[in-house]
């Protein structure tokens, strides 16, 4: 049976060698992050980016009716209802 006094050296004894043994893990990654890397030289013609076209679509189809109610899309549109329930 391990004492009190071992007992609460334990937990931060072991999240010390934890951290020692990540930071072991990751030893030389800062050199290696540091070190110079060969770069391209830039082409000499530089190619022109594609200039985007902005073409107007009307997406929203719809406003009120004489009776104030909203609605969208045509009046002649095909409809299909599809009823959910879990009553037999």
């Amino acid at each position: 049976m391990l004492s009190m006094k071992s007992r609460t050296l334990f937990w931060p004894l072991l999240f010390t060698w934890f951290i020692l043994l990540a930071l072991a893990a990751c030893g030389g990654a800062a050199e290696r992050a540091a070190a110079p890397r060969a770069t391209r030289a830039p082409a000499a013609t530089a190619t022109p980016r594609p200039t985007p076209t902005v073409t107007a679509v009307t997406v929203f189809d719809g406003g009120r009716n004489d009776n104030g109610a909203f609605y969208r899309g045509q009046a002649d549109a095909p409809v299909t209802v599809i009823d959910y329930g879990d009553f037999l």
